[in-house]
């Protein structure tokens, strides 16, 4: 299993899939490393705030292949292209107590992902 994170040297997966052994390592990526999106569950995610915050799109492999086109061309992350529809998981507040990013890690950490700085190169590879 490749969990993308022993070293956070994200240059040593480059056009593999992620997988991660846990939502902590999962989480730990989107906070450290960089972005990540998933084709399969058509899934872009990425850390919203310095609190550790993620947002979350649906995206599918069309609309993906055009935010990498466009990252590319302004050095731009995805989520600098996209306005209002996507979902906020915020961490433990004084009021509720649940870390709904770490939920939402846990519900998909087993799925692969990419990160989205190699999706362009990789969707061009693949013909995706």
């Amino acid at each position: 299993m490749n969990s993308g994170i022993e070293n956070n040297n994200r240059n040593s997966i480059k056009y593999c899939p992620i997988t991660f052994d846990s939502a902590k390592k999962m989480f730990t990526y989107l906070q450290d490393v960089g972005d990540l999106y998933s084709p399969d569950e058509r899934i872009y995610v990425f850390n919203y705030s310095e609190s550790g915050a993620l947002a979350v799109y649906r995206i599918c492999e069309l609309r993906a292949k055009e935010l990498s086109r466009d990252s590319k061309k302004t050095d731009e992350y995805w989520g600098a292209f996209l306005g209002p529809g996507g979902s906020i998981y915020d961490v433990p507040g004084e009021q509720c107590g649940v870390d709904y990013a770490m939920k939402f890690c846990e519900d998909w950490y087993k799925s692969e992902w990419y990160d989205t700085r190699d999706y362009a190169d990789l969707s061009y590879i693949k013909n995706i």
